[in-house]
């Protein structure tokens, strides 16, 4: 018990030191230096420091709880490649039907050019039987007037 009060205390005084150079100065928060006790690089100085004490100072309990959070890390880290995985093919499976979407975009233009070519065409083909019945309804005229000079 007393050691891991030792550790705690550790920690408090840590946390109060970086509490108290925040109060005195708060602009000092973003100086990244070795002298300045809130600086990042000062933490992870002491970070593995009291990781060790605390390893080496610590209760079965308290080891049995950094075990748990080890095996909850390690959880997390295979569903997040599993995660990962299933992302992955979603991209891969995402990727062949864009594939597909572009040969349909493909096969819609070339479908939308024939149709127009079959529309050109069916107009042609309309004008060319108007003009082929105007022809022959010109030249039934011409015969009917024919047949009646004939029959006067």
């Amino acid at each position: 018990m007393f050691r891991i009060m030792k550790t705690a205390y550790l920690i408090l005084i840590l946390s109060l030191s970086i509490s108290t150079s925040l109060a005195n100065d708060p602009q000092r928060s973003f100086d990244q230096n070795a002298d300045n006790p809130c600086s990042a690089h000062r933490i992870w100085v002491w970070r593995p420091i009291l990781d060790r004490f605390a390893k080496v100072n610590s209760s079965d309990e308290l080891k049995n709880q950094v075990n748990a959070m080890s095996e909850t890390i390690k959880d997390l880290q295979t569903r997040i490649g599993h995660k990962n995985e299933l992302l992955l093919l979603q991209a891969d499976q995402i990727k062949d039907q864009s594939a597909r979407l572009n040969v349909l975009i493909k096969n819609m233009k070339v479908l939308r050019s024939e149709c127009l070519n079959a529309q050109a065409e069916i107009k042609s083909k309309d004008i060319q039987i108007q003009l082929s019945a105007a022809k022959i309804k010109q030249m039934s005229n011409e015969l009917v007037t024919q047949c009646s000079r004939q029959d006067t």
